[in-house]
Order: C-alpha cells, then structure tokens, then sequence
C-alpha cells in the first residue's frame, strides 16, 4: 500500500472500495463543497504522498481552490518518511519560492503533527508556530484504553498550536477493518469548543471519520468543522464530495467550516491562540467565564453548549522541553461537570480527584493526589483554566 501511495497511485484496496461505493454527490453536498475555497490537509512526496507539492498545487488550483494547506508528516511517523525539523525548514523555504510563482493560489505552510502518548505534539515550539495551519492526529496505541486516550486528545487539543484535530477515532473501513478508538467523545468534543479547535471531517473513503453520531454531537456543540481530503495523490483531492455528502446530511453549516474561509480569514483564525505568555478572560453568551494563563486558546462567543458535560477545571503542567516534543501540554487534568444527575465535580480522566505531571526519574506520567498541590500558580509553570458557570 505504502509502495503505491509513494508512486502516486490510489491503492488497490482503495480502487475496489471505490468500485463498490455510492456515487457522491447529494444536493446538500455539493451547495456545501461549492463554498470550500480549500483544503486543509494533504501530503506530498516529502512524506508518503505519491506527487510533488507543485503538482498538488496545479491540481488543487484547476479544482476551484484558492489555496491548501501542505500538511506533511512529522518525525516520529518514520514508516511515512516524516520530515525532520531539518527538512520542515527546508520545505518552507521550497513552498516560499512556489506561492511566488502561483500567486494568487497559496500553498499555506503546514503539518500533520503526532499526538503522542501522553498528549504532547511531535514538533517543537519554534516549528509548530512557524506553519500556518497543524492537524494533530492520532497514529499508534489507537487501542489506548478510553480515560487515557481521552487526556492524550485533550492535552494535544489545548495546545494554542493545534488548529484542526484529525481523523479523531482513527477507524478504517475496508479489509479487516480498525474499529473506532475509545474515548469520552462529550470531553473532546467541549475541549474543541472551549479551546476553539476545529475537528477534521476526513474525506478518505476508507475512513470517513468521524462517524456520523459524533459527528452530530459536534454540530450541535457548535465545534468548528474542517472538510479535508487527506489527499496522498492529487487526483484524491477530488475526494470532498465524500465529506461534504456527510458534513450536510449531519447539519454541518456553511460558517462552521473554517476552509470555506478566504486564506487570509482562515489564517487570522489559526493565529489568533494567545501566546504562551498571554492572559485572556472571556465571557459568552451563555455566561460561561473562562480565564487562562500560560497559553489559552479563547473560544469564540457560542449560544450553544455541549448538554452532557462542560469542562470547569483544566491544568496543564509542561514537561522538560525537548527539540522534537512540544511539552506545552505534556500534562493535563480536567475536571468536569455532567448534568442533569448532579452538579458536583467529577473526575472524566480516572478515578478520584487526580493529576497527571512527569515524574523528575522518568519523564513519564505519575499519579499523585490533585489536592497537594491544587492552587499552583502561573509563576510556577502550570496552566490553569477556571471556568464560572
């Protein structure tokens, strides 16, 4: 499969799913694909896409786009040739050089970065705040057990680098198939709405992710919604029509779809995240105040809200910085609060009232009791976010 990605051919598990497959199309579909001006995540034969950036680009330009994001793999994906920061900065210059030529259509800059084990991003913060537009997705453990993978997505999700969260339940639909991985899916979804990270609609035949169920959650939440192809050819960027059939029959809205955004709108959104300095308080319309320090994202005022679960209490306690990790959001510990059965805090991520920090031997997660340590401040590292309902 891989071999014939790289060759810039559709894999013949692929052609024979597409044999079989209806025929997309439907009429809220194509009004919904007619308003994309672009695509958020697509591979090049950096990593394991089959055709160069400039014939990705000529193609996404004869298709109507105005632009797309050049997403390609990040190191630790080495069975997808993933760029190391070496290659990233080389890449940038390379697609520097391009948009001058192809102007107007712009190859926006860009990564599919790695959530790793413990919810920490495989890039480093010079990187990641380099590119224009980062996907973060899951790619190994995808069988993680749901409390732990629930804080791996959430702790990616927080980071102020994330923009688009990929393919969220990693499931394949064709061969043996891979089941949806487990995770409290109203925790995800509120930590999109509250850190204002849009989820991917992934227009892979053989993933069409996420499923339609979560899918709705996350329109009726009011989450940001990114149509993309994943396209590894570019005759796979003709694939929208997949997602878009399915973004309209959930109720997905034209203004939910950050890529029927012009470039320069899109991009004002992705660099709107507070620097990790930053300190932002806002209220919204359904009176929630959420206050950050250290790096929030704020999300944007909202009549809507997740009806099972709100996110009140979050911590965010970095780990040891490294040049390939982003430890930004290493560690994180949410508390939450589901009615209508009661209102007291409770624990989505474990039992008990827990933190998760590096232990100083390791680097990896310790368990210790929350309370030891519940008031840390800004000046000590931590992120807190604190929300009055």
């Amino acid at each position: 499969m891989i071999a014939e990605t790289l060759a810039g051919e559709t894999p013949k598990y692929l052609e024979k799913l597409l044999e079989h497959a209806e025929t997309p199309g439907t009429e809220g579909g194509e009004a919904l694909r007619a308003r994309l001006k672009g695509d958020l995540h697509v591979h090049s034969d950096w990593s394991d896409g089959g055709d160069t950036i400039r014939t990705m680009a000529e193609k996404a330009r004869a298709l109507g786009h105005e632009y797309f994001a050049l997403t390609d793999h990040s190191p630790r994906l080495t069975i997808a040739h993933g760029l190391t920061p070496q290659r990233l900065r080389e890449q940038l210059d390379v697609v520097a050089e391009l948009n001058d030529e192809m102007k107007p259509f712009r190859v926006l800059t860009g990564v599919e970065v790695d959530i790793l084990d413990d919810g920490a991003l495989d890039g480093s913060e010079e990187l990641l705040g380099r590119v224009d537009v980062v996907v973060a997705s899951v790619h190994s453990k995808l069988r993680m057990e749901s409390a732990a993978m629930t804080r791996r997505m959430v702790g990616a999700i927080a980071s102020p680098h994330v923009d688009v969260l990929g393919h969220c339940t990693g499931r394949l639909l064709v061969g043996r198939g891979r089941p949806q991985s487990e995770f409290d899916a109203d925790v995800v979804i509120e930590a999109c709405r509250v850190f204002d990270t849009a989820i991917e609609v992934n227009c892979r035949p053989e993933r069409l992710d996420p499923p339609r169920e979560l899918l709705r959650k996350a329109v009726d939440a009011g989450i940001k919604v990114a149509i993309s192809t994943d396209a590894h050819a570019a005759d796979q960027l003709e694939w929208h029509a997949y997602g878009t059939d399915r973004a309209a029959e959930c109720g997905v809205s034209t203004e939910q779809v950050v890529n029927a955004r012009s470039a320069d709108d899109l991009l004002a959104w992705c660099s709107s995240h507070p620097s990790l300095n930053g300190r932002i308080s806002r209220a919204n319309q359904s009176r929630q105040t959420i206050a950050a320090s250290h790096g929030a994202r704020p999300s944007a005022p909202s009549t809507r809200s997740s009806s099972r679960v709100r996110i009140v209490d979050i911590r965010i306690v970095p780990g040891p910085t490294s040049a390939t990790s982003t430890a930004w959001s290493d560690r994180l510990h949410a508390t939450t609060v589901r009615p209508p059965r009661s209102h007291a805090h409770t624990s989505s991520f474990g039992p008990g009232s827990v933190r998760y920090e590096p232990s100083r031997s390791s680097g990896k997660a310790s368990r210790r009791p929350m309370r030891s340590r519940v008031n840390e401040s800004a000046e000590s590292g931590s992120c807190r976010w604190s929300a009055t309902l």
